[in-house]
C-alpha cells in the first residue's frame, strides 16, 4: 500500500532520523520545539571512537528517541516511521534515500540533494513511481520572513 504525504497531519508525522551528525542535531531540536515527534534514529559505517549503534544511541539520548539503529536498514524497517530526514554527507544522500523511499518512506534530504542531476532524477523518479515524498531541505524556505514576503508579494 503506497504512503500519501498529505493523508496525515504534518505534526502527526513520526520522523526518523539517519545520519546524527551536527545538521541533524539542529534539524531534530526544530522538530521537537515546534511539536513533532522523533521515533527513531540510525548510524552507519562505525569509525574509530565508536560503533554506529552507540552514536545512535547517544542521539537519541540526548533527544529522547525511543528507537536507534546501528544499520540504516533498520529504521527502514521501522512500522514507526513515517518520514526520514536523511543527513548524511553530501556524495552519501543518494544510496540512503533510495533505500527509504522503497522501504515506503517519505524523504526530507539535506541540501545539496545529490552531487549530480543523474543522481537527484533517480531519487526523484522513485519517489514519483512508489507515490512517496521527497523534498531537498532549504530551511528558508519556511523562515517566517519569506512567509511574510510571500504573503505579501505573491498575493
Amino acid at each position: 500500500k503506497k504512503k500519501s504525504f498529505s493523508s496525515r497531519r504534518v505534526s502527526a508525522l513520526r520522523w526518523g532520523i539517519l545520519g546524527p551528525g551536527r545538521i541533524a542535531h539542529d534539524f531534530t531540536s526544530t522538530l521537537l520545539v515546534s511539536g513533532c515527534t522523533v521515533t527513531a534514529v540510525a548510524a552507519s559505517h562505525d569509525n574509530e571512537i565508536t560503533s554506529a549503534h552507540s552514536r545512535a544511541k547517544m542521539f537519541a539520548e540526548r533527544f529522547s528517541i525511543p528507537n536507534y539503529y546501528g544499520k540504516y536498514e533498520e529504521l527502514a524497517s521501522d512500522p514507526n516511521v513515517d518520514i526520514v530526514y536523511v543527513a548524511t554527507t553530501n556524495q552519501n544522500h543518494m544510496g540512503p534515500t533510495l533505500m527509504m523511499l522503497r522501504a515506503g518512506k517519505n524523504v526530507l534530504v539535506e541540501k545539496p540533494t545529490t552531487v549530480t542531476y543523474e543522481e537527484t532524477k533517480i531519487m526523484y523518479d522513485e519517489a514519483k513511481k512508489r507515490g512517496l515524498f521527497l523534498m531537498t531541505n532549504h530551511w528558508t524556505r519556511f523562515f517566517p520572513l519569506i512567509t511574510y514576503l510571500r504573503r505579501t508579494f505573491l498575493a
